[in-house]
């Protein structure tokens, strides 16, 4: 990271307040950073990556602390009948009743763990990097618009970790997922 020393600051920007303001918002991140890298620190020395974590780490935009974000807030996955349960859970389906094929109404959107939806939600930001997800994030954007294509690959991502926790043989590879 590049540090600018103040007078670099007084020379880019003419007004002396506003060079005050940054070198105080420098100020306030470097402290931040500091305090988010002792509670990681003290984080993993209190958890212990388990063989869950590991296969979700295999995944696409899944690193270590989404990881054990995901395994913390599921709990006990076998309360969970089906991969649909699991989505519901997580708030990563639509909340809403029809009746033939009319919308009459939206179902309980609250109802799931909010903490889960935003895992998978910055897993599928972070998947973005990934070439095959970012062609299948255009397209889907072009017909659904960019925040319906960022749930898909979500509830996707979700579909994908569900199988890896409750399937011992689980190995990621790349399919026919996100074509």
């Amino acid at each position: 990271m590049v540090e600018l020393t103040t007078e670099e600051l007084y020379r880019l920007f003419d007004e002396k307040n506003l060079c005050i303001a940054m070198q105080s918002g420098i100020e306030i991140i470097k402290t931040i950073n500091l305090q988010v890298a002792t509670i990681e620190k003290e984080l993993f020395a209190q958890l212990k990556e388990t063989d869950s974590v590991t296969k979700l780490r295999a995944l696409p935009g899944i690193d270590k602390i989404v990881g054990m974000t995901i395994m913390l807030e599921l709990g006990d996955v076998d309360r969970f009948k089906s991969v649909k349960n699991y989505l519901s859970y997580c708030r990563l389906v639509e909340a809403k009743k029809t009746s033939n094929n009319k919308i009459k109404g939206s179902g309980n959107r609250k109802c799931g763990n909010a903490i889960l939806r935003w895992a998978y939600a910055e897993a599928a930001v972070h998947a973005l990097r990934y070439d095959r997800i970012r062609d299948y994030y255009q397209r889907m954007k072009r017909r659904k618009g960019s925040a319906k294509a960022l749930a898909i690959i979500a509830s996707k991502i979700a579909r994908i970790s569900f199988k890896a926790i409750t399937d011992e043989n689980f190995h990621y590879q790349e399919d026919k997922l996100f074509q």
